[in-house]
């Protein structure tokens, strides 16, 4: 049997959401907005963690299926931004609940946009984050170019963007990505205590 995409824990009124994958497949888009729309509108559920698995936060899109999908039809990719990736990204942004990016390892294209959205963002200290838009060709989506501003000023932000290399989390942490670092003995506790 294999794991969901999104898996759902809730304990002391915390609900932490982790994602399975390492990248952004259509079932986990699918999973991870009616997992955060479920939370958001649970009076049990005070806030939200949102993470990752193994050495990995979020990779962005599953590129290879977003391949295929375009070569059926192009529409999709429209209709992915349109249907499942804005609606996720103003949810997280809108939630009246705090919503918390537990970065666990490698934050890369789409899941950087999905930690933006978040309103405090824990990484471990050995984790790595990769604009990956312009590598790959693309306009940053997912929120990426607005809260990425917002996040660390416009000039570092078109920096980032356009001189797509990744960078640590301590670098993330000096630009004002970060809201703190955490070590591997500590990062759960410290997520926890946030």
């Amino acid at each position: 049997m294999t794991e969901p995409p999104v898996t759902i824990r809730i304990d002391s009124g915390v609900e932490t959401i982790t994602m399975t994958q390492s990248a952004l497949t259509q079932a986990a888009r699918r999973d991870l907005l009616a997992a955060v729309r479920a939370a958001s509108t649970d009076a049990a559920v005070r806030a939200i963690v949102l993470t990752g698995t193994g050495s990995v936060f979020c990779a962005g899109q599953d590129l290879a299926e977003h391949a295929a999908a375009l070569d059926r039809d192009p529409s999709t990719a429209v209709e992915s931004l349109r249907d499942e990736y804005g609606p996720l990204i103003s949810l997280i942004t809108n939630s009246p609940k705090p919503v918390v990016a537990a970065i666990n390892g490698a934050c890369a294209g789409g899941g950087l946009g999905l930690a933006l959205a978040c309103d405090i963002r824990i990484a471990l200290g050995t984790a790595r984050f990769a604009p990956a838009f312009g590598a790959i060709g693309l306009a940053p989506d997912c929120g990426v170019a607005a809260t990425l501003a917002r996040a660390v000023g416009g000039a570092r932000a078109r920096e980032i963007l356009l001189l797509p290399r990744p960078f640590s989390a301590a670098e993330a942490q000096a630009w004002g990505l970060v809201t703190m670092i955490a070590g591997a003995g500590t990062f759960e506790t410290t997520v926890a205590e946030t």
